[in-house]
């Protein structure tokens, strides 16, 4: 029926996709991310730390989009296309692209302590609750009271999974995009 032929129609258009938009590959292996800078105005952050230069969030923004295709180990080369960069900002946007993706991967481990922290204290906290409700039942307390110390127990223990198993992957996977943005390639055109 008509859900088929929109399937049929989602994959033929994913194929297309595929074939105009493959990861092109530079001579050592590492995927070539073209990025066309028209004008540069914007490519800094106004704001720096240090008088370090950072890139500017839209700028991050816009590498990201490029890279979304790439798995997130992806050896990379970012080759940056414009003649309104000149040799001294070339230096500087090499080192503002490493610096910004330093405080990226040292946020995301950050993040991931943080994370491991959370998860033991609410797995301990879980397991002090059902403790307590085993004790208050050979007390012969409430069913009632069981059954809340019971559901509050269950959320803190969902919501260490939650945090271990499922937001943790997120946060390894962006340290390790950032790992690979630092190590990158960069050259200019």
């Amino acid at each position: 029926g008509m859900m088929f032929e929109q399937l049929r129609k989602f994959r033929k258009l994913s194929r297309e996709i595929r074939k105009t938009h493959f990861a092109e590959v530079d001579e050592e292996g590492r995927n070539l991310v073209r990025i066309c800078v028209a004008d540069d105005r914007d490519f800094l952050s106004p704001f720096s730390g240090d008088g370090v230069p950072l890139l500017s969030a839209d700028t991050a923004e816009f590498l990201e989009h490029r890279l979304k295709n790439l798995r997130p180990d992806a050896s990379l080369h970012l080759c940056l296309e414009g003649s309104c960069i000149d040799a001294e900002e070339r230096k500087m946007y090499d080192s503002a692209i490493r610096n910004y993706y330093h405080l990226e991967f040292l946020e995301a481990e950050r993040e991931l302590r943080k994370n491991s922290v959370q998860s033991t204290v609410m797995t301990v906290f879980a397991a002090l609750l059902f403790a307590l409700a085993l004790v208050l039942d050979s007390y012969g307390v409430r069913a009632v009271l069981l059954n809340m110390l019971d559901v509050v127990a269950w959320v803190f223990m969902w919501e260490a999974a939650d945090l271990f198993f499922f937001r943790r992957s997120d946060m390894r996977l962006r340290r390790l995009r950032a790992f690979h943005l630092i190590q990158s390639r960069i050259s200019f055109r």
